[in-house]
């Protein structure tokens, strides 16, 4: 016996001394017999219990490292006793206990805990609440439905009265009649609606009731316990900080995007969605979010011989049973990374616990999340309290927001699509710790839609596209069409001539980048001339024209091109047509 009474909470490594079988057990059957040899093993094996509380956790894209404390009283010698709360598909190379001074750690063992007391998820709860009212209002609604049934039954009954010698005159027999009926149909119909309320009822049940099996399915999950056996110089009060690596957590980056004024920095919100189904909550705890992933390994690749073989001769020692033959498919086979296979125990002086003690002064979000790199990956070090349960469901936290210095410009290709793009230009992106993740724009105060932040595309600057802007009109118009066939020669030409023009109804200056294209020849047969360009850059392989315009408010411009094919008389020219 290890702890002070008050300090023990009941779990179910706890048996109950009381146990009595029922009276009815005279002649127990054999599952009777394993439920108290159950019992018995119970009353041999039981140790004191203690909740753990988790503190915090580091969530990495794929698992998380939890942090857990406990407080308990140990006396003098050893001390065996069992942890609950404790993560069910855990890493137990992972396991690490560390100790206040004086207190020695023998050995420490998980433990699956399939009996424990199940995960209650509020959505879980939600569903049965639901269910239970709804039940209990079914039972009413059949109540009030046998009733109807009863009083027709006895209007039914009253109909026999005129085959009763009850000295009633013919006129109050009617009157009699005419009260029955009208209260008949009353009945009926009252009981015609409850009946369809009662199926509207069984049906919402029976989707309630499908929906929670769906739910409990995510919550599957068990707890797990462990066995620790404590050695004390004395009788005295230790601090337990037990630390564990888990699967079934995970994080990935989001981002909220707004561009209010274009005038003004737009503003970012970094975000993460985190998920876990651990079978422990996280209530009220120190998050961290990292970009590492344990799971990968560590071990640097090591290259194997890179073989190469002749395809006959090898085929010949295979066919010639040679053990030499090697089949060149596996000639290079990659290291194994093999997980450290050692469960380590710390032991250390004083443990400080951040549970309901640590008291922070929140001013904004800013100032409770600090960014820290580690090496090559980032650590988000969010100091605001969060609680994650454990329903396998996404979790949406902010973690940081920054004003961005931003430029913008807008995008014009008429030529695919008449309205005008407008583009955030976001140099030194760098600094504002990016993660590759989708991003929810918002243009102006209205939601655009969502786009790919591509960091491994991007140059100095990242160009991220905000939304479409109806403040800029372009129109694109053909001015010129014609074709000749030459009464000299073999040779026909084709021309085009088009007109755009632009205007800015914004009150601010922008920057325009307009883009159109003239057709290029791939065939010697093809000679494609090029007239006036409206000043606009060529790219000649590809026939790209670029303008890069500044308008002033209210200002508009036109720009015009043209462009000439000539081709041998008497041949159709595929993909000619804009």
């Amino acid at each position: 016996m290890s702890f002070a009474q008050h300090d023990v909470t009941p779990s179910f490594f706890e048996p109950n001394y009381n146990f009595q079988p029922p009276k009815s057990m005279k002649n127990p059957s054999f599952a009777t017999v394993l439920v108290l040899l159950f019992f018995n093993f119970l009353n041999s094996t039981a140790f004191p219990s203690k909740a753990l509380k988790v503190e915090s956790a580091t969530v990495f894209f794929e698992g998380a490292q939890m942090i857990s404390t406990a407080n308990v009283n140990l006396l003098k010698g050893e001390n065996t006793l069992i942890l609950t709360n404790v993560a069910g598909n855990l890493e137990q190379q992972s396991i690490t206990v560390k100790t206040s001074k004086g207190v020695l750690l023998k050995y420490v063992t998980f433990k699956n805990d399939y009996l424990g007391e199940e995960i209650t998820a509020p959505r879980l709860k939600e569903l049965v609440d639901s269910i239970e009212s709804l039940s209990w209002e079914q039972t009413l609604l059949k109540d009030k439905i046998a009733n109807c049934d009863l009083q027709l039954s006895i209007i039914e009954a009253n109909k026999e009265i005129k085959n009763k010698n009850v000295g009633f005159s013919a006129i109050d027999f009617q009157k009699m009649l005419e009260i029955a009926s009208a209260k008949f149909e009353i009945i009926r119909s009252n009981k015609s609606k409850l009946e369809l309320l009662s199926k509207k009822n069984m049906d919402l049940i029976s989707k309630l009731k499908n929906q929670l099996n769906q739910e409990k399915k995510k919550n599957a999950t068990p707890k797990g316990v462990l066995e620790l056996q404590l050695l004390s110089e004395k009788s005295t009060n230790c601090e337990l900080e037990v630390s564990y690596f888990i699967f079934d957590a995970g994080w990935e980056p989001s981002y909220d995007f707004l561009v209010n004024d274009i005038t003004k920095p737009a503003v970012l919100y970094y975000k993460g969605m985190i998920h876990q189904s651990s079978g422990v909550d996280w209530y009220n705890i120190s998050l961290k979010l990292s970009t590492g992933n344990p799971e990968i390994g560590l071990s640097v690749p090591e290259l194997q011989p890179w073989n190469l073989f002749i395809r006959d001769k090898m085929q010949a020692m295979q066919k010639s049973g040679d053990p030499d033959g090697i089949d060149p498919s596996i000639a290079f086979l990659p290291p194994v990374i093999k997980k450290d296979e050692e469960v380590r125990v710390d032991s250390a002086d004083g443990v400080d616990p951040s549970g309901d003690t640590k008291k922070k002064e929140i001013a904004s979000l800013n100032n409770n999340v600090q960014v820290r790199k580690t090496g090559i990956n980032m650590l988000f070090e969010v100091d605001l309290p969060y609680t994650i349960v454990a329903d396998g469901q996404g979790h949406l936290v902010t973690i940081k927001n920054y004003d961005v210095p931003a430029t913008y410009r807008y995008f014009a290709v008429p030529k695919l699509d008449n309205d005008v793009f407008v583009q955030a230009r976001i140099p030194n992106w760098a600094s504002f710790n990016l993660l590759s993740a989708q991003a929810n724009i918002y243009y102006e105060g209205i939601y655009m839609g969502q786009v790919d932040i591509e960091l491994n595309k991007a140059t100095d600057t990242l160009d991220l596209s905000v939304g479409r802007d109806k403040g800029v009109i372009v129109k694109r118009e053909r001015t010129k069409k014609y074709r000749s066939d030459r009464t000299l020669g073999n040779t026909a030409t084709e021309a085009d001539a088009y007109q755009v023009s632009i205007t800015n109804t914004r009150k601010e200056k922008i920057n325009l980048v307009f883009i159109d294209q003239i057709p290029v020849s791939n065939d010697k047969e093809i000679k494609i001339e090029v007239g006036d360009f409206g000043g606009s850059l060529l790219e000649e392989n590809s026939g790209k024209l670029t303008w890069n315009l500044d308008l002033q408010p209210g200002e508009v411009k036109k720009m015009s091109f043209n462009y000439s094919v000539k081709f041998p008389k008497g041949k159709t020219i595929e993909n000619l047509s804009d």
